[in-house]
């Protein structure tokens, strides 16, 4: 077996949520796993044979350096001006209301090649406060929850279970 060294990589991604760039990030984490249900025949006992897609599941977490108060209310979706609420005003408030898209572009790419770019159609981000010791500098987190586009599920025909794609090609 040959080994192609020019496709070692060393980078991060630019992370952009609803058209917005995030800045300098740290970390990130994307953290995407198939939900899965074993596929089982009563004839055959225990014995799976295979299994059935229920859907994508896990988060995305990001590290972010650049955080100021316009951050603060870029993580926080339900703002809409003066002080910047913990939460929604609306009690029972759906989450899905917010999700915009959320691009993670790798950043050792052309920002005009988009082939390997994670795109997740609809996530909400979710802002974590800081840990603060006065010796390290801050790193505040936001893992982002992502959800099937609901649009699709309800096209004719055959509903569509659509969460994004990997490779923005578009």
């Amino acid at each position: 077996m040959a080994y192609d060294f020019t496709r070692l990589r060393l980078g991060n991604y630019e992370c952009t949520w609803n058209s917005i760039s995030m800045g300098a990030v740290d970390m990130v984490t994307p953290n995407l796993e198939l939900i899965t249900n074993e596929k089982k025949v009563g004839s055959l006992g225990n014995l799976v044979i295979g299994h059935w897609i229920i859907g994508l599941g896990g988060d995305i977490t990001c590290e972010f350096r650049e955080v100021d108060l316009t951050h603060f209310q870029k993580m926080m979706p339900w703002y809409v001006s003066g002080n910047i609420p913990l939460v929604p005003a609306t009690w029972h408030k759906d989450l899905y209301d917010y999700a915009a898209t959320l691009i993670l572009h790798p950043n050792d790419l052309p920002a005009a090649t988009l082939t390997q770019d994670v795109v997740l159609t609809k996530c909400v981000p979710m802002f974590k406060f800081p840990d603060r010791d006065g010796e390290n500098p801050d790193k505040p987190a936001v893992k982002f929850m992502f959800y099937p586009d609901r649009s699709q599920l309800t096209v004719a025909g055959a509903p569509v279970l659509s969460y994004g794609t990997f490779g923005n090609v578009a």
